[in-house]
């Protein structure tokens, strides 16, 4: 995305006019985005040609900015449109560019925030910022636009507003004639902080936007606390023999008693004083910052009880158990190796502190093999332990994945580490002699067995020559995939994508070939060709679907955005077919207020369907209405939903719903509507109890052939993986795994066989074993085939073929299905949670819509159809397609959830996920399926803490990659960049804790004091062996491949003054807190000793100097007052440290 951003300060004095009107006649065209501030006329003759875009704007306005002098401020422009830069400024048009002022007040604090001309009406939308005596911001104000002639008072665009806060109030409790009515009405448009009385700034208690938290006492309550004696909290430590090396659990019995464990209560919105500690959590930490318990109390019937999440360490700071509820780590439990196996998350480190195995529950152990440079080069799961097998993984010298594949390797995996140890090379390099793979063979192991995937970078000389060449070749390449090949699973078929990019590294043209038929030929393949707007935004893409080399279908997507760059309109032509599929329109503040569908008139005012969308304070979606289906939506506290009602055309009805205090759906009541009124009615009801970990003990279902389904677990029920259901009593289904915790059967009468992505290849008939089903991917996940009982069907990026024929083609609304020469457009209107509600199409004999499918479901996804007049939908419940051969559960990419018992069958890849270490792998969205999703079958909400930046990289990397570009000149070393970041580009944290998670290798790291980023130190750690060698001032004596922890070691110790070989004086000093309690010895070289540390961490310490000299004379003393008494804090400042050592 290009984004050119202008910023002024106040120290300008600036002043906007408004430009004079253009008017604009055009012959042809020429460009594919024409403004103006007056008018635009095209002249007779005037056309657009086949495959081009064309879009006109009247700016009717420019943004006149007047700002006010009597305050500092800051003025920025963001350019959307190309050639408004430099002198263009002063009078950009509203769709020129965005213009945003901060305000700042005396302090430097922001005082207000304008977004000029930044509502629907192209009025200023504020926010106002108010500060306590404390210099507190306790009121957080939500923003409100600014309507012309609602004051008496006229400002000028930019201008600062005095009493915003109060104008801000007054606008949301008096709407004025005109204000969008989806906009929320409220007496309490802001939230609050209270804070504690000290300099800690402490938040203690916090209420949300609405008159629902702010007046009836709904807040969160925090508090912090030193453990005290009625807490049971389990003493619980990894101890390593020095001898054998084999771990075991040092358990003690709540030893925490007047010990500094810090504790963090919380009590959530419906938290009220007569429920105790139900509805609280806690969460215990040591003085190192590593959380060593989070505890939840729930309501169980009439009895409390505590679900408790255990986090172990070794040593070294490693996590190394984390112990689920259903665990409860007892002297018994933590020695039972079937238990912890069973329920525990479990991480086995090596020297360099890298996760070379890991457990999850349901899971047998995986391994991973690294090489020097800590990237993972193979991994093996449990199935493919049983075969030797090991999916390798092989790098280029940028560190970019280019190989992955399968190999056969007889070994153990020590030995296997020590092949790959022992190479001296790392990486592939590119052979452009090669005809079929194209790099190199010298990293171990040299060959495969079979490639899943070879990824090309930079240029387009492929291997066997490119498949696909392309004019448009003469972009930019360099440092972007180019091409690709990835595996048909279960064939040696590799299917190639090639992609094309423009200048500014955008894709402008891809191809990518496709499996129609269980066929591999370069004639089949879908071109696409984008386009993009200054932004980055797409305004177009013309795919042209090819079958043996001859185009089967075209389709083209054309978009609009307004001034604010959001979408405003969605066409689709399908060969020669063309219609507007949507048309978004948005409130004064940005939310959207309407989506329209299927314009009749090309956009002017009639639809098949109108659904307008109303919000509530929090911006949680109040309703949905529109004459073909409708739902309004009731909040507790928290945010569960705890009533939906709905009606359409073909099914009307309401439900009520409730929790426990974990979050946990308990009852779903169903109420149909009849005679004018809701009546209680038991068809879709369900109601639900859970274990500790979150699995379902039972499921009492209504409705015909439904009952009360009970849920037995293997282990005694000390599992998470199911062993039986029974149904009233009676056996329903039973299940098996396999290592990789896979249901090997569907519960009933069919058993299931995985791939090696542990997605299903074949259902097959249980006993004799006969194929009912089979599936085919690609080793990318996506699925290619499937053929079944109804039919074989063809996948191809929304386009489904059934038996050779074309089946159907997905929209962004819905689906089009082939009539005659042209297509029926069919539009699915959707739920909260994205379900499939009601699906209509455009009556035959007039323009209006026909309702050709209803749905309803049970509140765990449970299909109820309610009307289907052959539109035979089968993408319903969340929009996932459902599969028939496997009793409808449904395909979520990367599991299939099965509806009838509520879990799904595999377990989940981001299991270990911290915001899952208390959940069964197997629980659906965390059993509240009211208010969540899986989207693609992994965690409801989970951070990708792999790749924050979606760069494919992670914060190390990201940083590693930025100090190896900054330090590749003779002139920048890595002493002086690290030095200048942290003078002049570091990121500011006063304490910082941030867990990150790379090749397979979890670190985490505890306060950090000061002006620091933890990424880049430790990256720096990483990266030195990156750094050209030298003897110059950071240069690297050598490259020698030095565990972690002593990597800074190669770094020139010559004029390094942190050597032991330095001769600057340096300080032997004592820390102590000023009661002289004593915290740690240690030496500094500082000018000033107390600089060692930032202010903050010295709050209530002092340094008291004991001896001053040469530096390796005061390490040696401070090494004997060590070993005698170390002090508490005589630790490396992350909690992957080991005590401090000295060579």
């Amino acid at each position: 995305m290009k984004t050119i951003c202008y910023t002024f300060l106040s120290l300008i004095l600036l002043f906007v006019e408004v430009n004079a009107q253009t008017d604009i006649r055009l012959v042809s065209h020429s460009a594919p985005v024409v403004t103006s501030t007056g008018s635009i006329t095209l002249q007779d003759g005037f056309s657009v040609p086949s495959g081009s875009s064309f879009h006109a704007y009247i700016t009717n306005t420019t943004t006149e900015i007047t700002p006010s002098q009597h305050k500092p401020y800051i003025l920025s422009f963001v350019s959307r449109k190309a050639g408004v830069w430099g002198s263009s400024i002063p009078n950009p048009g509203v769709y020129d560019m965005n213009a945003n002022i901060q305000y700042m007040d005396a302090l430097g604090r922001i005082d207000q925030e304008i977004a000029i001309k930044g509502s629907a009406s192209l009025t200023d939308v504020i926010t106002p910022h108010v500060y306590s005596l404390s210099g507190r911001e306790e009121t957080t104000y939500l923003p409100y636009p600014e309507y012309l002639g609602y004051s008496s008072v006229v400002y000028a665009p930019g201008s600062y507003r005095g009493a915003a806060d109060n104008s801000q109030e007054y606008t949301y409790s008096n709407p004025p004639s005109g204000m969008s009515s989806s906009y929320a009405f409220s007496y309490y448009p802001f939230a609050r902080s209270r804070y504690e009385n000290s300099p800690l700034n402490r938040e203690r208690e916090r209420a949300f936007d609405g008159a629902s938290w702010q007046s009836g006492g709904q807040t969160i309550k925090i508090d912090d606390d030193i453990k005290n004696v009625t807490d049971t909290v389990k003493s619980l430590k990894v101890s390593i023999s020095p001898v054998t090396g084999v771990r075991s659990i040092v358990y003690g019995d709540n030893v925490w008693i007047g010990f500094g464990l810090l504790v963090k209560i919380v009590k959530d919105e419906n938290w009220i004083s007569e429920m105790g500690l139900a509805g609280t959590s806690r969460e215990y930490s040591n003085l190192y910052g590593q959380v060593l318990l989070k505890r939840m109390y729930y309501k169980d019937g009439t009895a409390i009880k505590a679900a408790s999440t255990y986090y172990v360490y070794d040593d070294f700071g490693n996590l190394c158990y984390v112990m689920p509820p259903k665990f409860e780590p007892t002297l018994s439990s933590v020695t039972n190796s079937t238990l912890l196996n069973e329920l525990c998350f479990q991480y086995k480190y090596d020297s360099r502190q890298r996760v070379i195995e890991k457990k999850i529950p349901g899971k047998d152990w995986e391994y991973v093999i690294y090489n020097k440079l800590d990237q993972a080069v193979a991994t093996q799961d449990a199935n493919q332990r049983i075969t030797n097998k090991w999916l390798c993984t092989k790098y280029d010298a940028l560190g970019r994945v280019i190989i992955t594949g399968i190999k056969t390797i007889s070994k153990t995996r020590l030995e296997f580490q020590a092949e790959v140890n022992s190479q001296s090379i790392e990486w592939e390099n590119r052979d452009y002699n090669s005809t079929t793979i194209g790099y190199s063979s010298v990293t171990y192991p040299s060959t495969l067995d079979s490639y899943l995937s070879i990824d090309y970078y930079d240029d387009y000389n492929l291997p066997g020559g490119n498949p696909y060449p392309d004019a448009l070749s003469n972009g930019i390449s360099k440092g972007l995939l180019t091409g690709s090949k990835v595996n048909v699973l279960g064939t040696t078929n590799m299917l190639w994508a090639v992609q094309y990019y423009d200048n500014e590294g955008r894709i402008s043209k891809s191809y990518k070939q496709h499996y129609k038929g269980g066929l591999v030929n370069t004639g089949n393949y879908d071109e696409v060709t984008n386009t993009y707007d200054f932004t980055g935004s797409l305004l177009s893409s013309d795919r042209r679907h090819k079958v043996a080399a001859t185009e089967a279908l075209r389709i083209l997507m054309e978009h609009e955005y307004n001034e604010k760059g959001q979408l405003t309109k969605t066409w689709e032509t399908l060969n020669t077919t063309k219609v507007l599929l949507s048309k978004l329109e948005y409130d004064q503040l940005g939310k959207m207020q309407w989506k329209k569908l299927h314009s009749t008139d090309g956009g002017s005012s009639t639809f098949l369907s109108k659904t307008k969308y109303w919000f509530l304070d929090r911006g949680w979606l109040r309703s949905l209405e529109s004459a073909s289906f409708t739902t309004e939506l009731y909040y507790d506290h928290v945010g569960n939903i705890s009533q939906n009602e709905y009606h359409s055309a073909r099914a009307n009805g309401k439900f009520n719903y409730t929790y426990d205090n974990l979050n946990r759906l308990t009852n779903a009541n169903y109420f149909k509507f009849q005679n004018g009124g809701a009546v209680d009615d038991s068809r879709l009801d369900e109601t639900i109890t859970y274990d500790k970990n979150g699995n379902i003990i039972t499921l009492n279902r209504g409705g015909s052939g439904n009952g009360l389904m009970s849920y037995n677990y293997q282990n005694s029920s000390l599992s998470n993986k199911l062993s039986t259901v029974t149904k009233n009593g009676s056996a329903f289904r039973t299940y098996t795994y396999d290592s990789n915790g896979n249901s090997l059967t569907n519960g009933v009468s069919k058993t299931i066989d995985y791939n090696i992505l542990n997605l299903p290849s074949a259902v097959k008939t249980s006993g004799t074993g006969a194929v009912i089903s089979t599936y085919i991917y690609s080793a990318a996940g996506e699925k290619l085939r499937n053929t079944g009982s109804d039919g074989t069907r063809d996948y191809i990026n929304g386009i489904v073929y059934r038996n050779n024929i074309l089946d159907l083609i997905q929209t962004p609304e819905g689906k089009a299905i082939p009539n005659g020469s042209s297509f029926q457009f069919i539009y699915d209107l959707k739920d909260h949670l994205g379900n499939t509600r009601v699906s209509i199409d455009k009556g035959p004999s007039n323009d209006t819509a026909r309702v050709v499918q209803a749905d309803e479901y049970y509140a765990f996804g449970l299909h109820a159809p309610a009307f289907d007049g052959a539109n035979n939908n089968k993408y319903l419940y969340n929009g996932k397609e459902k599969q028939i051969d496997l009793e409808n559960q449904y395909d979520y990419g990367a599991r299939f959830y099965d509806p009838v018992i509520g879990r799904w069958n595999v377990v989940d890849k981001l299991a270990d996920n911290p915001n899952q270490f208390s959940k069964s792998p197997y629980a659906y969205t965390w059993n509240n399926p009211i208010n969540l999703t899986d989207p693609d079958g992994n965690c409801p909400d989970c951070p990708d803490f792999d790749d924050p930046l979606g760069n494919g990289m992670s914060i190390v990397e990201n940083q590693a990659y930025s100090i190896r570009d900054a330090t590749s000149s003779a002139t920048v070393t890595i002493l002086s960049y690290l030095g200048n970041f942290a003078t002049k580009g570091g990121i500011p944290v006063m304490k910082m804790e941030f867990t990150y998670g790379e090749a397979g290798r979890k670190q985490r790291i505890v306060p950090l004091e000061g002006n620091k980023d933890a990424g880049v130190l430790l990256a720096a750690l990483d990266m030195t062996r990156l750094i050209p060698a030298g003897g110059v001032e950071g240069g690297l004596l050598s490259k020698s491949n030095l565990p972690k922890s002593a990597a800074i070691e190669t770094v020139n110790k010559v004029v390094h003054g942190n050597s032991k070989e330095s001769l600057l004086e340096t300080t032997l000093y004592r820390l102590e807190t000023y009661l002289g309690e004593y915290l740690k010895m240690g030496v500094t070289s500082k000018a000033v000793p107390e600089k060692r540390y930032s202010k903050k961490f010295m709050e209530g310490k002092r340094m008291v100097p004991v001896d001053r000299g040469v530096r390796i004379n005061m390490l040696l003393k401070e090494r004997k007052i060590v070993e005698v008494d170390p002090g508490p804090l005589n630790f490396e400042p992350w909690a992957g440290s080991k005590k401090l050592k000295f060579n």
